[in-house]
């Protein structure tokens, strides 16, 4: 009988996973689900509706990293206190250099909103996804509101 840190261990208990068996173990699994989800992933060729809300520099650069980062979406609602900053957003994306970016923005007029008020006529449109990019101090209101609206969210807590 061996005695280890206090425990006694006959030969029996002894019999477990050695190191390279859990390697071999976890890389079978993984294999696993990450073809699982790869056949998942494929299967799903619906294009999602993106809407930014909040088109400051922060906001901006969501919107652009989920555009360069997923081939099914596409930018097509605009939502922020001030007019400049909807349309500066809006010039910038359907200008935008990227091949990733360019193609998956179709942002119409009737899609951007302006004033303190815009999120609720934002969220009333058919995107399926919010990009919470607005001021701290109004995040709460504007997640509330998009859950109630039953929007996917994207956002951040300070």
């Amino acid at each position: 009988m061996n005695v280890r840190k206090g425990r006694a261990m006959n030969d029996q208990s002894r019999k477990t996973f050695s190191r390279r068996d859990f390697g071999k173990f976890s890389a079978a699994a993984g294999v696993a689900v990450l073809s699982s989800k790869g056949a998942a992933a494929k299967e799903s060729s619906e294009t999602l509706k993106v809407g930014l809300l909040g088109c400051g520099g922060r906001g901006n650069g969501a919107a652009a990293q989920m555009l360069q980062g997923n081939e099914n979406v596409k930018l097509v609602a605009l939502a922020d206190i001030f007019k400049d900053k909807v349309d500066g957003t809006r010039t910038r994306f359907e200008n935008h250099k990227d091949p990733k970016v360019h193609p998956k923005v179709d942002i119409d007029d009737d899609h951007c909103f302006v004033g303190p008020e815009a999120y609720k006529d934002f969220l009333k449109t058919d995107i399926d996804i919010v990009i919470e990019g607005s001021l701290p101090y109004s995040r709460p209101k504007h997640v509330e509101a998009a859950v109630n609206a039953r929007k996917h969210i994207f956002t951040e807590k300070p």
